[in-house]
């Protein structure tokens, strides 16, 4: 009766350990730091347990790093007013949206769930999950008026309220009229 009364006690023991362990990478977050300076800077993920999630080198007098909520983090990498790329990294999941992807150029974030940025080649605005994940993709066209960086004219860009579609207001024409769109999730 020991050895069954031993047994138990071990399978409690780890099982609490296991349960605390859990609880506590719930709860912790990890960061993300930009370490060295110059030509030697370089920007490291961690997770909720402090492990080394993504690694990549930068220069730290362009890169900006900005907890946008408790849980998202943009970092931008800053070329001149208005042009910068940024992507985006989840201290809670661990999701990181250049792993799968590029990073996003001039982006503006939907509802803390979708990304929308110009793509130049298209000349299209293109809307995606934010972690590129492959959950959503849709390339629109609007009547952006005349601009190098056509995502600066978008100045209020959210889901509706069921969550069905987008609502965007943008600068259009030469006279930067202000236009609303509704723009169907789902087509």
């Amino acid at each position: 009766m020991d050895k069954w009364k031993r047994r138990i006690i071990n399978v409690l023991t780890v099982s609490c350990f296991g349960i605390w362990l859990l609880n506590r990478c719930d709860m912790a977050a990890g960061s993300v730091e930009c370490q060295g300076s110059g030509k030697n800077a370089e920007l490291i993920f961690y997770d909720c347990l402090g492990n080394v999630v993504y690694k990549e080198p930068c220069t730290d007098d362009r890169v900006r790093i900005n907890y946008i909520t408790d849980d998202i983090v943009e970092i931008s990498y800053w070329f001149g007013s208005p042009f910068h790329y940024a992507f985006y990294y989840n201290v809670k999941t661990a999701d990181l949206s250049v792993k799968d992807g590029p990073a996003y150029m001039d982006p503006v974030l939907i509802d803390f769930q979708y990304a929308a940025y110009w793509d130049y080649d298209k000349e299209v605005l293109v809307i995606t999950d934010m972690y590129q994940k492959g959950l959503y993709y849709k390339e629109v066209q609007l009547d952006f008026s005349p601009t190098m960086d056509p995502t600066g004219l978008i100045q209020r860009f959210e889901l509706t309220e069921d969550e069905e579609s987008f609502i965007v207001e943008y600068y259009s024409g030469k006279d930067y009229e202000t236009v609303k769109e509704i723009i169907p999730l789902w087509d």
